[in-house]
């Protein structure tokens, strides 16, 4: 916690006393492409250039709208439109107001020792864990049912009073928790069973950090709601985006008078959405999905044989 950097490239970290450091943790997860890859600061500097229009009012952005549109097209699964903010906390906060705009229902159900952000809703959604402490109240309505648990979370939404089941597919911060590959399956078919919308945040495991481009792809299921952030920008400006279903954006933008019911200032900028299109360029042009994929197996098969004389590993 106490180390200057002066500079990073792709996967080194530079010290001010001339060390090189090989970067393991991705920054704060979001240098999926490196650091300062090249292509998408060209892009950012091609966008100040520009000197286009920026956050205005009644302006339709095509910017944004091009990244949707890569977004969707990746994303698949009956996913059809995308609201931008600027993080992964302030996309988990609109998806917790569009769930319970399109359901109805206040109810909010998360898996024990999961992060979702530190924001106050976000932070609702982590149970009465330290980063909550001297925050509270947080958000009513909410509970947590065990990572896994697929009998706990069938008797939770039984009770038809949740809005949604919000979960990482692999949590993060918890220890790189991988559930069994049924599990979110079967999550889905509960959620669908009991009216409960199913919010996968990909924040961290989204862009190919898996292999596919979401980690939704690697489950084979097909969310209600996806967030991203972090990497979506190269790790170089703030972005988050939540994908979604036409019916559920419908309920929430509903007429005219509701067209600006949920907003952010920054949240289409075009430095933003011009990263966020250089990103993409760069994980699909490098096959870094597949990279990922390929050092994966490695790194495990390693970790493997060199720990396997350790029985309590």
């Amino acid at each position: 916690m106490n180390v200057s950097y002066e500079r990073c490239a792709g996967t080194e970290l530079l010290t001010r006393d001339g060390r090189r450091i090989l970067d393991f943790l991705s920054g704060y997860c979001v240098h999926n492409a490196g650091h300062n890859h090249p292509r998408i600061i060209a892009a950012l500097q091609d966008e100040l250039d520009r000197r286009g229009p920026a956050m205005l009012q009644s302006h339709v952005p095509e910017l944004a709208g091009e990244l949707a549109r890569r977004l969707i097209d990746l994303a698949g699964g009956g996913l059809d439109k995308v609201f931008f903010a600027s993080s992964g906390s302030e996309g988990v906060e609109a998806a917790i107001k569009f769930a319970r705009a399109h359901t109805r229902r206040e109810g909010l159900l998360y898996a024990e020792d999961a992060f979702h952000g530190l924001t106050c809703g976000a932070l609702s959604l982590m149970g009465g864990s330290t980063w909550s402490e001297g925050f509270g109240p947080m958000l009513a309505g909410t509970e947590s049912v065990r990572f896994g648990d697929l009998e706990g979370l069938r008797s939770r939404l039984a009770t038809r009073k949740f809005a949604a089941f919000i979960v990482e597919p692999i949590q993060s911060e918890a220890g790189i928790c991988v559930p069994e590959s049924n599990y979110l399956r079967e999550a889905q078919a509960l959620c669908r069973k009991y009216g409960a919308l199913l919010v996968l945040d990909e924040v961290q495991t989204g862009l190919y950090r898996t292999g596919s481009f979401l980690a939704a792809h690697q489950f084979h299921v097909e969310p209600d709601m996806v967030v991203l952030a972090k990497a979506l920008s190269g790790g170089l400006v703030p972005v988050g985006a939540v994908l979604m279903s036409n019916e559920i954006y419908d309920s929430v933008y509903s007429s005219l008078r509701r067209a600006l019911i949920h907003t952010s200032t920054f949240s289409e900028n075009g430095l933003a959405m011009r990263a966020g299109l250089a990103t993409l360029d760069v994980l699909e042009d490098e096959r870094l999905g597949t990279r990922a994929l390929e050092m994966g197996d490695l790194l495990r098969n390693l970790l493997r044989q060199s720990l396997s004389r350790f029985e309590m590993v």
